[in-house]
Parts: structure tokens; sequence; C-alpha cells
């Protein structure tokens, strides 16, 4: 795949969890997620080592967020006009993007997947498949 790499993915992924969990506990200034705030070439793309110590802590992060209600509030910003600086303001709620950043990852693994196959990488069959084309399967 073109300019794609498996540490570049795996970052992306990372970046819009931890851009979620970044402003946990949270404060009475509100709940704000960016996902425009990603990093972009950071050794977390180019070292394994780096890479297993991130989403081990990731991990640790969303484990840690079993106690928040789902629908606590929150507000996205996001750049929809590439020839705007402005931001879009939108509501929404923890659940919701805690959804959005999983089933985006989905999509992730599944291009991970087609990296790995054609580097002759062995990768289990259901791996980057969404939950409900696994349920259509049963």
């Amino acid at each position: 795949m073109p300019c794609g790499t498996l540490g570049k993915h795996i970052r992306h992924v990372y970046d819009h969890f931890s851009l979620l969990l970044i402003q946990l506990p949270l404060t009475s200034n509100g709940w704000v997620v960016d996902y425009d705030e990603r990093s972009r070439n950071t050794t977390l793309e180019t070292s394994q080592k780096e890479a297993i110590r991130h989403l081990k802590a990731i991990q640790e992060r969303l484990t840690a967020t079993t106690s928040i209600d789902y629908n606590s509030p929150l507000t996205l910003h996001a750049n929809i006009d590439p020839e705007s600086s402005l931001k879009s303001h939108f509501v929404s709620s923890f659940g919701r993007e805690l959804w959005f950043c999983c089933l985006h990852a989905i999509h992730h693994y599944a291009t991970i997947k087609i990296i790995c196959v054609e580097s002759g990488i062995d990768v289990p069959e259901d791996f980057g498949m969404a939950p409900s084309t696994l349920q259509s399967k049963k």
C-alpha cells in the first residue's frame, strides 16, 4: 500500500483513543475532543518497542474508563472544510465517541491486514472485521 506502514496505522489508531481520553479526569471546563490534533511522524510509527509501550498505556487508560457513563456529554471539534481553519462543534457523548474510535480502529486493522498479507505475514481471518460482519457470518 503506497505510503502506508503498519506503524503509521498503529499510531493513527492510538491517537484517536488518546485524544478521546486525554482530558480525563474531567474538569469543569467540559469535555472537548478534537481528532484533528493527532501527532505525526513519531517514534510510535517506527519503533515496535514504543508502539507496544503506548498501546499498553492506552489499554490501561481504557480499562479505567469503566466508571464513565456512556451518555457523558462531550463536544467534538472537527475541521470539515480543508480551505478553512474554523472548527465545527458537534454535541456527542463518551459512548458514541468510544464506539467511533473502536470502529475506526477496526477499519485501520483491515488495512493493516492487507499490508500483512502483502508482506507474507499471517493474520487471523476475522482481524479487521466489524462486529456486525462477524455476527452476520454466524
